[in-house]
């Protein structure tokens, strides 16, 4: 069975903006995100707006100190969540 993917829209985003997604729904804090992958509260924070950018709307908000999936937000998890479990047996070891 062969599916026709449009390859093109990889181009347009920077994947790596999905793991980020992923790491901070997981921890639901932006500082324990950046922590976790070595980077600054500003670069997660950068990140989440070019999501919005791309998405033209944000993944996240901040409830009672928390950092939550909007409506939306939970939307896109509910596709990404899945692939992520496919693609990590491949990647790990």
């Amino acid at each position: 069975m062969s599916t026709k993917i449009d390859f093109e829209i990889f181009a347009e985003i920077d994947l790596n903006l999905t793991v980020i997604c992923l790491i901070v729904y997981k921890e639901q804090d932006l500082a324990r995100a950046a922590l976790k992958l070595g980077v600054s509260r500003l670069f997660i924070l950068e990140a989440l707006e070019d999501l919005r950018t791309h998405f033209g709307y944000p993944l996240f908000e901040t409830i009672d100190y928390s950092i939550q999936p909007t409506v939306n937000g939970s939307k896109v998890l509910q596709f990404l969540m899945p692939l992520a479990n496919v693609i990590e047996p491949i990647l790990g070891p």
